[in-house]
């Protein structure tokens, strides 16, 4: 998986990472973001706005928001390394052991 292209620019740039971390920020914020509206509207809230017509854009938004955080999250979890004592982030190193 090393050899291609997407994960070895993940590993190189130092701003690949974060990038990835917000456009899986961004895909959470528009699954929840726009559920919640339309919870709000199915309970009475902004009555002038039609629940079909809304629930129509928000099956959309949510389908949209889940695919990026899905993806991203793949893409994060597959080039993260987990270490008991450092970062998740894939370009750093875990702290060297102090000798006693």
């Amino acid at each position: 998986m090393d050899a291609l292209p997407v994960f070895a620019a993940l590993k190189s740039s130092p701003w690949a990472y974060p990038a990835l971390e917000v456009v899986h920020i961004t895909g959470i914020a528009l699954l929840v973001g726009n559920l919640v509206l339309l919870e709000l509207r199915v309970f009475g809230g902004g009555k002038a706005i039609p629940i079909r017509e809304l629930a129509r854009l928000s099956l959309g938004l949510a389908a949209a928001g889940f695919g990026l955080a899905a993806a991203s999250g793949l893409l994060m979890f597959s080039t993260a390394r987990l270490t008991a004592c450092g970062p998740a982030r894939p370009d750093s190193t875990a702290p060297a052991a102090r000798e006693p």
